[in-house]
């Protein structure tokens, strides 16, 4: 039952702060929309990138591919 109860605290909580998370950050659109629409987008696009392994930037004109490098790696 301890544990139920602390499981339960630890959800509330939680849920609490991602909605207070999710207030501050519509407070942010509402003074700033476009500021804070490509903020967030950076934010997410940071997140995938880091998650995914080769990476290839192809030009809006479908004309030159660009492999970035990972400079993260040892030997470069």
């Amino acid at each position: 039952i301890e544990e139920a109860e602390g499981y339960a605290v630890e959800r509330t909580n939680r849920a609490q702060g991602e909605a207070e998370r999710f207030i501050q950050v519509f407070k942010e659109y509402q003074n700033a929309k476009e500021v804070t629409r490509r903020r967030m987008y950076l934010e997410t696009m940071e997140t995938v990138l880091n998650q995914v392994g080769h990476k290839t930037i192809i030009d809006e004109n479908l004309q030159g591919l660009l492999p970035l490098l990972n400079l993260n790696q040892e030997g470069h």
